[in-house]
């Protein structure tokens, strides 16, 4: 056979070769493509399958929980008025997380809380008060309780 024709037969060969690589390159990557896409479908489902268990939003959910809970806290807050004690004295040391009062005996309790008790932002530094309160007064210990409310007397 003549030298040019097998040199062209040999490239024809190669060029046969490169291009079923190739096919089959391409092949493979669309069969990824479409393992990725099926997977991200099936995942995306299975998630919108999850949020939707219950038959009511997750929003309604909050909503309901909330107004129990203020429900709640507002009977707990009215039983805590009627329940609570009392104590009667002069404030002074009022900051934004506790106060003092000290009583006619000359006894002085400083009493902290969490959130601000009714009635204190409008009792000044000097005035007679009634403090209405749950828990222990220690003069030496740390208050464990919550106040109520504070008026001025």
């Amino acid at each position: 056979m003549d030298p040019q024709k097998e040199r062209l037969n040999r490239l024809l060969e190669m060029e046969d070769k490169k291009m079923k690589k190739n096919t089959l390159t391409e092949k493979n990557a669309l069969w990824k493509k479409a393992a990725v896409l099926s997977l991200s479908v099936l995942m995306g489902a299975s998630m919108m399958a999850c949020g939707a268990k219950g038959g009511s939003s997750a929003a309604e959910k909050n909503t309901t929980v909330a107004a129990s809970e203020t429900a709640k806290e507002t009977g707990k807050a009215e039983e805590k008025k009627t329940d609570g004690e009392e104590l009667k004295g002069k404030i002074s040391e009022i900051k934004d997380f506790m106060f003092t009062v000290t009583t006619e005996d000359g006894k002085s309790y400083a009493l902290n809380f969490d959130k601000k008790p009714e009635g204190l932002s409008e009792v000044k530094d000097g005035d007679e008060v009634v403090v209405h309160y749950t828990g222990e007064l220690s003069e030496a210990d740390a208050f464990k309780g919550e106040v109520l409310s504070v008026e001025k007397a």
